[in-house]
């Protein structure tokens, strides 16, 4: 399908077309992408159900129309952005410098399809440290430093004068954004080239530094003081017209208030700043009365406010207010509405009987410290590093269900889709642990039996873990010398 090919991803709720499904459309005749063709197909069906022609008018138009799509030559789509699992060992992305063959893509990285006869040339997907630990190398990347020529490295001395290396370097740089500083502890961009010691190295290819370019901060909003961009800095989001004078500033933790516990994110900043402006009220003798502010007409729900004086958490709707162009300060956020309700329990803990709540790293029994049970949202188990569990995946789980997840690791790296079932393990101090339900996996254009992972059997997972949350319901109960609450009824895994 689209997915498992590459041309759309799912984040969320959401369906986001790839680059490389951006450059299919790009490349597909107008016929295709236009609803003309579709318009006229369904009044042509109309015209079949009434009776008015047959229905070979409608198969005559497909087949017209799929005839001059095959016969119309059109752009080929660029090969380097088709999904990894597809192009891997095929695709010749450049010539190696050392022996002159062909470089193909690996796992884990790039290499001279000569290294059988000893060719060493290798350029690593991900480097385990240095400037380039914090980013990953694509084949679309390597083949664009390959397609250059190579020439003599230099860097200057202390004198500031241009010395030789002794290394090669390719002509051609690339763009890396997120280049890390291992001195300085930040990321920030740069201008690379590629970096190779020659035929007798056992090592494989380096990066070096060409420059660094300065990129215009990613802008979240006008102003409302001056209308100029509001972009990000260290410890808050401000006018980029500071310079200037504008001091309008939304920090991003306060340090007192009932914000002191809750950090602002450009999601937020976002969602204010393009909301209209109007005049702030606030009412005075039953009558609204202007406060002289302006105010942003949206409102964002936030979880973690605080308040210091019953010293709690609570939730509310909250807006932007602002002073104006001549006030030294920054912006306020104002409370419009909270919610006291109490947070709806997820499930029952399969420990001790008692409710599961969300917390800001996971979902926790509220036996706590006694109970010690918790899903985590980012395990740290090797299978699930690069998912996060959601509120539903914690229902889910704690009802004895499946839940199907994408980019799960198998032993040795490899990426897949499956159904996670969650097994109690109720010595275990770190909580339960997740396995594989057997026949669920699937991966991207490749044999499922080849990925390496423990599985369990679906029903009698479910079925153990629904017995050990009945048992704890009866200690829960007997505990507090009543009759067992909300009794197991599901048998919906027992079948």
């Amino acid at each position: 399908n689209l997915e498992l090919r590459g041309f759309i991803q799912s984040k969320g709720k959401q369906i986001i077309s790839t680059q490389l499904g951006r450059e299919l459309y790009r490349i597909l005749p107008d016929e295709l992408k236009k609803p003309d063709m579709t318009g006229l197909w369904w009044a042509e069906q109309q015209s079949i159900q009434e009776g008015q022609q047959p229905w070979t008018v409608l198969t005559d138009s497909v087949m017209d129309m799929i005839r001059k799509v095959i016969q119309t030559p059109y752009p080929s789509i660029d090969a380097y952005l088709v999904p990894e699992d597809m192009r891997r060992g095929k695709l010749p992305l450049g010539t190696c410098p050392r022996c002159g063959k062909p470089v193909i893509e690996g796992t884990r990285g790039f290499g001279c399809s000569g290294w059988k006869e000893g060719c060493s040339f290798t350029v690593w997907k991900r480097a385990k440290s240095g400037m380039m630990s914090h980013t990953d190398i694509n084949a679309s990347m390597v083949h664009q430093l390959l397609s250059g020529p190579w020439t003599d490295e230099y860097k200057p001395d202390d004198a500031g004068k241009l010395m030789p290396t002794g290394r090669k370097r390719t002509e051609n740089t690339i763009l890396i954004k997120r280049l890390y500083s291992e001195s300085k502890k930040k990321i920030y961009p740069g201008m690379v080239y590629l970096t190779d010691e020659g035929e007798g190295s056992p090592f494989g290819a380096g990066f070096g530094l060409d420059s660094i370019p300065r990129l215009e901060p990613e802008s979240l909003g006008k102003c409302p003081r001056c209308g100029k961009p509001v972009i990000e800095g260290k410890n808050a989001y401000g006018c980029s017209g500071y310079k200037d004078g504008c001091t309008f500033t939304i920090w991003k933790k306060a340090k007192a208030g009932m914000l002191q516990k809750q950090k602002i994110t450009k999601g937020v900043v976002r969602t204010l700043l393009k909301s209209p402006w109007i005049d702030e009220t606030k009412e005075e003798n039953g009558q609204q009365v202007p406060t002289g502010r302006r105010r942003t007409e949206k409102l964002v729900h936030l979880r973690r406010l605080y308040s210091e004086a019953k010293n709690k958490y609570f939730e509310g709707d909250l807006y932007l207010a602002d002073e104006g162009p001549e006030s030294p300060y920054g912006a306020a956020f104002v409370l419009a509405g909270f919610s006291t309700e109490a947070p709806k329990p997820l499930g029952i803990c399969p420990r001790c009987g008692k409710p599961v709540m969300e917390s800001r790293l996971g979902f926790s029994c509220t036996g706590f410290p006694d109970c010690r049970f918790t899903i985590w949202k980012n395990s740290k188990q090797k299978l699930l590093a690069n998912i996060e569990f959601t509120k539903t995946d914690a229902k889910k789980f704690l009802s004895a269900k499946p839940v199907r997840k994408r980019k799960l690791l198998d032993k040795k790296g490899q990426e897949f889709t499956a159904e996670l079932m969650m097994i109690e393990e109720p010595d275990n101090p770190y909580g339960p642990v997740f396995r594989i339900v057997e026949g669920t996996i699937s991966v991207k254009d490749a044999d499922p039996s080849l990925i390496r992972t423990e599985t369990v059997d679906g029903e009698t997972a479910g079925a153990e873990y629904l017995r050990l949350r009945s048992q704890a319901l009866e200690r829960a109960a007997a505990a507090s010398n009543e009759e067992p609450k909300g009794k197991d009824t599901d048998h919906a895994i027992q079948k």
